[in-house]
């Protein structure tokens, strides 16, 4: 790795087929390492609160300059409750930090 980059938002959606019209809220956030090869590999992760609940997204991806790669999709981790949703995404971003120490960046 030769340089690493991270950054987050927090987001207004509107999204007509799963809730109507109705506006959700997205904390966005990345990071991104430069490999050897002039490629990057982003870990990103988006918290969603809808109106159905609670939903954690990761992504890990290999950005090239001819688009991006999806390496792995992470099983969407979701609750109704946001004390539920906390004691699950405890190990679901244990999973994820993972997925980062075993990366390979050759």
């Amino acid at each position: 790795m030769r340089r690493a980059r991270r950054g987050c938002d927090l987001r207004e959606y509107r999204d007509a087929f799963r809730f109507d019209g109705k506006a959700f809220y997205a904390f966005e956030a990345y990071v991104e390492a430069d490999t050897a090869d002039t490629c990057s590999a982003s870990w990103l992760i988006d918290i969603d609160w809808t109106p159905l609940g609670w939903e954690l997204h990761r992504t890990l991806c290999r950005n090239r300059d001819s688009g991006d790669d999806v390496i792995r999709t992470f099983l969407v981790v979701g609750s109704q409750s946001l004390t539920e949703f906390a004691s699950n995404v405890i190990d679901a971003m244990h999973e994820f930090v993972e997925s980062a120490r075993s990366y390979d960046f050759a």
